[in-house]
């Protein structure tokens, strides 16, 4: 059997995002996620580039995860567009 994974990458903006703390809240967070891997941070511009396996989660999951933390307003910059997911 062959193990198919369906590799994203999306850059998210978390408006809240303003110290190292907040940024070490978000990816310990997302942490337990299966699938999901944070690639880069970037406390200056508020985001963060998650790479997930879209076979074990969704954006939308990973968005929810980040609503439990405190972050609303979420958008996801997606090929070259930007998506508001929360």
């Amino acid at each position: 059997m062959t193990d198919r994974t369906m590799q994203e990458e999306t850059t998210l903006r978390l408006p809240k995002i303003g110290c190292q703390s907040c940024m070490k809240k978000v990816t310990s967070a997302l942490a337990p996620l299966n699938g999901v891997e944070v690639i880069a941070t970037d406390i200056a511009n508020k985001t963060i580039t998650v790479r997930y396996d879209a076979n074990q989660v969704s954006l939308r999951q990973i968005a929810q995860v980040l609503r439990e933390v405190g972050h609303t307003n979420i958008t996801a910059e997606l090929q070259e567009e930007s998506l508001a997911i929360l």
